[in-house]
């Protein structure tokens, strides 16, 4: 070997290594997306039902008294009645029972009414 080509040999190698080198970062895999904090498709989780008291009950309503005051909601065409877990129509829904009240997509709007006997 001529002694004249080496620093043509060392440029051609370090040449080599960088191009190597460039393939295997290429080709490393990615880190993982980190998980966005709300994904674009997630449901909406069910609010936890209300436990309370049934102070007045009309045909369009339902006015609650809760611990921290009085609420109203609407009863819609939807809204299922059932009465110590028995599925019943709203006239057998009375004042002064226990009443535990799901709302579904609007809070305003009672889903599900489900009644006991009064404490």
């Amino acid at each position: 070997m001529n002694p004249r080509n080496i620093p043509v040999l060392v440029v051609t190698v370090l040449g080599l290594l960088a191009l190597v080198s460039a393939d295997v970062l290429a080709a490393a895999p990615k880190p993982a997306p980190k998980p966005s904090a709300k994904a674009p498709n997630a449901k909406k989780a069910t609010p936890a039902p209300t436990h309370t008291t049934i102070a007045s009950i009309s045909a369009d309503s339902i006015t609650v008294d809760e611990p921290k005051g009085t609420r109203t909601y609407k009863i819609g065409k939807d809204t299922e009645f059932n009465l110590r877990g028995q599925k019943v129509k709203i006239e057998e829904i009375k004042t002064g029972m226990r009443v535990s009240v799901t709302v579904g997509s609007d809070p305003a709007v009672a889903q599900r009414i489900s009644a006991s006997d009064a404490p």
